[in-house]
């Protein structure tokens, strides 16, 4: 067994006393103590085991809602992609239209030169025409 003059032979600065060996002790859990817990017992292992299996039901839900917004997210995409074949569409028919009015007021444009520019020669065929023709039905 050691003594005390033992350990002042040793010259040591600290040496772990009985005292200190206990309030070390206690920082440090048990075997007893950890069998005691509520998860070492069987009826703690079935509550966590009924946690862990209600947790694995709300993410199963949590799946399924996202399964369901994938689902409209699909039915969104369709619907734009049919609104962008209808918008197509509708820009074919106007630029169709617009090639027809600017189609329509280039004729007009034309008629319009051309009359300008014959119209005295028309009138006045007219008049020859009114005169031939008095002539002619006076008889």
């Amino acid at each position: 067994m050691i003594t005390d003059a033992d350990i002042k032979k040793l010259k040591l600065e600290r040496f772990l006393t009985k005292k200190d060996f206990k309030k070390e002790i206690g920082k440090y859990a048990t075997k007893d103590a950890l069998e005691k817990l509520d998860s070492r017992t069987a009826e703690g292992f079935l509550d966590v085991q009924n946690q862990l299996i209600g947790i694995k039901g709300e993410i199963l839900g949590i799946k399924g809602e996202i399964s369901g917004i994938k689902g409209e997210i699909l039915g969104i995409k369709g619907e734009i992609s049919g609104m962008k074949e209808d918008i197509t569409d509708l820009k074919h028919h106007m630029l169709t239209m617009e090639d027809n009015i600017v189609g329509e007021i280039h004729k007009l444009y034309i008629e319009n030169k051309i009359t300008a520019t014959y119209k005295p020669r028309i009138e006045n065929h007219e008049q020859r025409i009114t005169k031939v023709e008095s002539a002619v039905f006076s008889n």
